[in-house]
């Protein structure tokens, strides 16, 4: 069996709603291992985001524990959380996030740059990933000027760029026709397989995660198989 690269003990998330509070995710318990594909389905508002907020320390749970390669994040200061994001995480958000002043390899090479990656192996890299989506040609255009579909190859790339341990991508096909998410889902599968990449990938579309190998529901900000 595969070493466990993130794994959730009892996380949970409450906000305060006035005079109540609002459980965004209840208890929930989760292990996901090295190359392993993991699917959560639910619809919107039931804490799949903030489920992969948790995953990904952008933002700690309101009690609970997460540990990532065995390391509670819990021991884990807020600076050092961002350098272990920027080295071991990989993210496709919801709304892309694309930086619209800079061009598609730009974007790319964004999470290189803030590593402090070498120039060099940066233009390497990007240009690689860059064609890996299906942009060359494209890869001096900016975010305004390519599709959305285009857009999303860009977010996938400049998630995979930095051979992150762990890759989380929240409702990546949102946006899409139904094919086009599915030729996104299936680029992200690629692209991680070859650096063995835990991926977690949020969505309401069942649709989306057949061939993962687990897939979870969450109603409610209950996670259950």
């Amino acid at each position: 069996m595969n070493p466990p690269v993130s794994r959730l003990v009892s996380a949970t998330v409450t906000y305060d709603d006035g005079p109540s509070k609002v459980v965004a995710v209840d208890r929930a318990s989760l292990v996901i291992s090295q190359g392993e594909t993991v699917g959560i389905i639910g619809p919107s508002g039931s804490g799949k985001t903030t489920l992969l907020n948790i995953l990904g320390t952008l933002r700690p749970p309101t009690s609970g524990d997460v540990y990532f390669q065995g390391l509670s994040l819990s021991d884990v200061r807020v600076g050092e959380r961002r350098v272990l994001r920027l080295a071991k995480m990989g993210f496709v958000f919801q709304q892309l996030r694309l930086i619209p002043t800079l061009s598609a390899i730009e974007n790319v090479e964004l999470p290189m740059v803030l590593a402090s990656a070498p120039s060099k192996l940066r233009e390497g890299r990007a240009s690689a990933f860059i064609d890996a989506v299906g942009l060359s040609g494209k890869e001096h255009r900016r975010p305004n000027q390519l599709s959305v579909g285009e857009q999303q190859r860009v977010a996938v790339a400049r998630a995979l760029v930095n051979d992150p341990k762990l890759v989380l991508a929240d409702e990546p096909t949102s946006q899409l026709d139904s094919s086009a998410g599915t030729e996104i889902v299936e680029l992200i599968l690629a692209l991680s397989r070859k650096t063995d990449a835990a991926v977690v990938i949020s969505t309401h579309d069942p649709a989306i995660s057949k061939g993962l190998d687990r897939v979870y529901t969450m109603r409610d900000g209950v996670l259950s198989d």
